[in-house]
């Protein structure tokens, strides 16, 4: 099973919960909504889960790609970077509420 991590840039929360779930034995990827669009429906189209860290992420995920057969998850953790161990703490509660996570 493939796993998708999207937030704004691919470059904080996406990248801490992929990182995460890679420890817990997932095969995570992680990617932003802001990134090349041919990069990342290459990354979706890879997918069997994919989580959003904000639900308007997923909504715009949604509104530019064929996401159907696809496990969805939203998540509702911001980015803090002037905080960032409470963002990580967030991503980690949330997402246990959908752990073990199985194919769709």
């Amino acid at each position: 099973m493939n796993i998708l991590v999207v937030c704004r840039f691919g470059q904080s929360r996406s990248v801490y919960l992929k990182q995460y779930l890679t420890e817990k034995g997932y095969n995570a990827e992680s990617a932003g909504i802001e990134e090349n669009p041919e990069s990342l429906r290459n990354k979706i189209d890879a997918a069997d889960v994919i989580i959003s860290v904000q639900s308007y992420i997923q909504n715009e995920l949604k509104s530019s790609f064929d996401l159907s057969g696809k496990k969805l998850i939203a998540l509702d953790v911001e980015d803090n970077t002037d905080q960032p161990v409470y963002t990580q703490k967030g991503l980690e509660e949330q997402i246990a509420r959908f752990l073990p996570l199985e194919h769709p």
